[in-house]
């Protein structure tokens, strides 16, 4: 074969291959007996103890967390048992503000780009508000999970600024008052539409971490309504902004009704495996007849040598036809990088 021939093919010749997911965290609230305040601590595996929090004003009210079950007949989807919080007045009337929220750190440390977090939730009607602190008492009821970094900051039970700002790095939640739920990140701290329609029956929510870099969106955040077949996924793009290494759910001024999550996870998704660059399996380094044999395969011809048993042409075993992700994973491995594309 021309020797310049084969060199352009290895130059042409493999990033990219089908994704695995292996689990770092995950918990559910069937793990549980009690749940909330002074009750079971912990469950599952990769996560931290709860951290639950609340606050109710000098006006009076509610709020807190509980184990919820069949017996609630507002739990549907996110069932048959959740974790569940409530805030409201007890028909105190007033203008005070009940908060609670329960937190959870990753026991793995700060999430990586590959890393996706998943929870569950499912909300009934939320009282609006005002959000505006120039117009009176920040008193809009919002529910939703948030990631952040630490538990240690000052209010934590609080997940917005008194200007209506998010105070974690993203979230995904339904404010008092709309039709639909929102994304809140640095981009947008105040929240942008996701374009998801308000639902009873519950949510899977998915935050991915994709990427590092100067790039506006590194991050998708993916909402599939629970409870309903072959469901679609709405995809929104996303700015994770800083470290995150804790989730938290979050229940404030709710007024009206109960929420629930469950289902929490934290999984990391790598490529598959690339296969060997000894192409015809001689046990030698590299060389000549591996590119040779490559290009017999490729046309659809013998192993060269005849006698030896050569790999498919699908290098990064992604199991689609030849493709240039096969020559960038090819390439990655024959410089002793990573499988990937």
């Amino acid at each position: 074969m021309n020797q310049i021939f084969r060199s352009s093919i290895v130059l042409a010749l493999c990033v990219g291959s089908q994704a695995l997911a292996s689990t770092l965290a995950s918990d559910q609230a069937a793990n549980y007996t009690s749940w909330g305040q002074n009750q079971q601590a912990q469950g599952g595996q990769g996560f931290g103890p709860w951290i639950h929090l609340f606050q109710i004003p000098s006006t009076g009210g509610f709020a807190g967390q509980f184990l919820g079950t069949a017996n609630n007949i507002d739990l549907n989807n996110a069932g048959p048992t959740a974790w569940a919080l409530y805030s409201n007045n007890g028909g105190a009337g007033g203008s005070g503000i009940q908060k609670a929220a329960s937190l959870r750190t990753f026991t793995t440390g700060t999430m990586q780009v590959g890393q996706t977090f998943a929870i569950q939730m499912e909300n009934g009607d939320v009282r609006a508000g005002n959000g505006n602190p120039n117009n009176g008492p920040v008193d809009f009821g919002w529910v939703g999970v948030v990631l952040r970094s630490g538990t240690q900051a000052q209010e934590i039970e609080e997940p917005f600024s008194p200007f209506g700002e998010l105070k974690g790095t993203i979230a995904v939640g339904f404010l008092g008052g709309s039709t639909e739920y929102f994304v809140y990140d640095s981009v947008s701290p105040s929240g942008r539409s996701t374009g998801v329609p308000f639902t009873t029956a519950g949510l899977n929510i998915e935050i991915a971490y994709l990427a590092t870099g100067p790039q506006v969106f590194n991050a998708e955040v993916r909402i599939t309504p629970l409870g309903v077949p072959n469901a679609q996924t709405t995809v929104v793009p996303a700015r994770i902004a800083g470290p995150v290494d804790t989730f938290g759910i979050y229940s404030r001024n709710a007024e009206f009704s109960d929420t629930y999550f469950n289902r929490a996870s934290l999984t990391q998704t790598g490529p598959t495996p690339c296969d060997s660059i000894d192409f015809n399996n001689d046990g030698a380094t590299f060389d000549p007849t591996d590119i040779d044999a490559f290009l017999s395969v490729f046309s659809e011809g013998p192993c060269i040598p005849a006698e030896a048993t050569c790999n498919d042409i699908d290098f990064n075993n992604d199991n689609s036809l030849f493709d240039p992700c096969d020559i960038d994973s090819f390439l990655s491995v024959f410089s002793e990088g990573p499988c990937a594309c």
